[in-house]
């Protein structure tokens, strides 16, 4: 078997496993509250976040991009191989280990994390321009994003709402039993955590996209 041949069988081998530490890392976070507010059984819950993320992976792969180019140089030929293995192994390695003590971590940032330690052990260069701009500062900044729509979305729902009685106008319409608020409930819930499962999915090919820039 060809050297390179067998090096492309093993990068792709790697870069599975890792989508496999991946999904089983990531999942509890995209189906957490669907889970613990019984809006979804845990199967359909996992169910959902499978097919989604297998959606995310085919709608879009520009997550993939910034992981697979902008970060390092890595070299081509068996080096690049070699870079690419490590950084990867390095991920799985880290996504196990924060598994297992149940702390909560990105993959990506794994992966990330993997490239650069992988680059600069095997003395290659580094694009920390590429790490501040599309690493740093976005990893700052997205829970503050994230923080500032979520309390504008709840404080215009709770304005919208705002002379709404669900509960007394549910027990008028439908004699005591559960009302349309609360079953439309799950189905909300659900709207909501699948665009989370399909976001993790766009992630998903970036070990496969690093493979590809090394060749």
């Amino acid at each position: 078997m060809d050297a390179a041949f067998a090096g492309l069988v093993l990068i792709v081998v790697v870069a599975l496993a890792f989508d496999y530490t991946n999904g089983f890392h990531d999942a509890a976070n995209a189906i957490a509250t669907s889970g613990s507010t019984r809006a979804l059984t845990p199967r359909a819950a996992l169910l959902l976040a499978a097919i989604m993320n297998v959606v995310g992976a085919l709608v879009s792969t520009k997550v993939a991009k910034t992981v697979g180019a902008g970060i390092i140089a890595p070299p081509s030929g068996a080096s690049g191989l070699v870079v690419v293995f490590s950084a990867i192994l390095g991920a799985i390695a880290w996504n196990l280990l924060t598994w297992y003590y149940g702390l909560p971590s990105s993959s990506t940032h794994a992966l990330i994390g993997g490239l650069v330690g992988a680059a600069l052990a095997a003395s290659h260069s580094v694009s920390w321009s590429g790490v501040l701009d599309k690493v740093v500062v976005p990893m700052v900044l997205s829970p503050l994003i994230g923080f500032g729509l979520a309390y504008l979305a709840m404080v215009a729902i709770l304005w919208i709402f705002r002379n709404v009685n669900p509960g007394a106008r549910e027990a008028e319409n439908s004699g005591g039993k559960p009302g349309g608020t609360r079953r439309a409930r799950p189905a909300v819930r659900t709207a909501t955590c699948s665009p989370c499962t399909r976001s993790a999915g766009r992630q998903a090919d970036g070990p496969l996209r690093t493979y590809w820039t090394t060749s």
